[in-house]
């Protein structure tokens, strides 16, 4: 590969790119903008699919859409939330 061959290799990469599943943690930074939520579903991503580690973050939220509300919340309760999304008992700590 030379210089001479980027004009036809970048716009396939910008295609392949396209079709590639994004992050959690990307779709809660381009839907809110909130870096809390951004974090919260960071923390719960780890060995998660990101179509759960998603739906249990919304659902979180549902909760506790802030730092305060989270805090606020019994551990027990954050690990009822998250149960599905595995290692939910460091995770919930944390």
């Amino acid at each position: 590969m030379n210089q001479k061959d980027l004009p036809i290799i970048i716009p396939k990469i910008k295609e392949v790119y396209k079709t590639v599943p994004r992050p959690v943690a990307t779709f809660f930074q381009e839907n809110t903008k909130d870096p809390f939520k951004v974090l919260i579903s960071t923390i719960l991503s780890p060995r998660a699919k990101d179509t759960q580690t998603e739906k249990i973050s919304k659902e979180l939220f549902e909760v506790a859409d802030t730092p305060e509300k989270l805090a606020n919340l019994p551990i027990t309760k954050i690990e009822k939330i998250i149960y599905s999304i595995g290692f939910y008992h460091s995770k919930a700590k944390r």
